[in-house]
């Protein structure tokens, strides 16, 4: 009797053996499966956050190019709108000289010149520099238009001169009451478009036609 009991006790003792050993065995295997499938999350989370910041930096770029792309458009008219609203005075010298000091503040610009035919001032700016190389300049573009034209060719309007310190000299021909005039302007850090001074000329020309007139009354 006693000998039987005991064969069944060890036999179901083998089997809760059995049985503890095959679980261990699970638990394992799905540990090992739950490592697997972590490491595998773990790479793929590294692959998108490569990815992520690849991207960001490829927008980033992208925003830079389009930036750099639409900075001098976004200044040019910016430009523009400031030198289209300038205020014109009655014309005396005086107050070319204003409209002058008005347009290189709104502008941003270091002086501004304005010369006649043959080079010689008309209005400056205040504490303009180089006076004598400005109207050097405005002689030289008022030289070339007329030689192309004398040859039959289509006369130049303006002149850019950007130099190795990063400054920009533009001059603008125009005429006003029968007048050939130059227009020169000076900036410093960017590049000004050859058509940049033109909305400052409408305001220009009828100070100077107003000028022209108040001197023809006085005579």
């Amino acid at each position: 009797m006693i000998l039987p009991m005991a064969v069944a006790l060890g036999a179901a003792m083998m089997m809760l053996t059995a049985g503890y050993l095959m679980g261990v065995r699970q638990a394992l295997g799905a540990r090992e499966r739950l490592r697997a499938e972590n490491a595998a999350l773990v790479e793929e989370a590294a692959r998108l956050r490569e990815r992520s910041a690849q991207r960001r930096g490829e927008d980033d770029n992208l925003r830079a190019a389009i930036r750099h792309v639409l900075t001098p458009l976004v200044q040019r008219e910016q430009l523009s709108v400031e030198l289209s609203h300038l205020e014109s005075g009655v014309g005396p010298r005086r107050d070319l000289n204003a409209f002058l000091d008005q347009l290189v503040a709104k502008a941003n610009f270091f002086g501004a010149l304005l010369t006649d035919d043959q080079g010689w001032p008309v209005a400056s700016s205040s504490g303009l520099l180089e006076p004598d190389r400005l109207c050097a300049t405005a002689s030289l573009l008022r030289l070339l238009a007329d030689r192309i034209q004398r040859d039959g060719g289509t006369a130049p309007l303006s002149m850019t001169i950007h130099d190795a310190a990063n400054v920009t000299t533009l001059t603008r021909l125009f005429s006003a009451g029968g007048q050939n005039l130059s227009l020169t302007a000076i900036s410093a850090g960017r590049l000004l478009a050859p058509s940049a001074l033109d909305p400052a000329l409408a305001k220009l020309s009828v100070m100077l036609l107003n000028r022209e007139a108040g001197a023809t009354a006085s005579a």
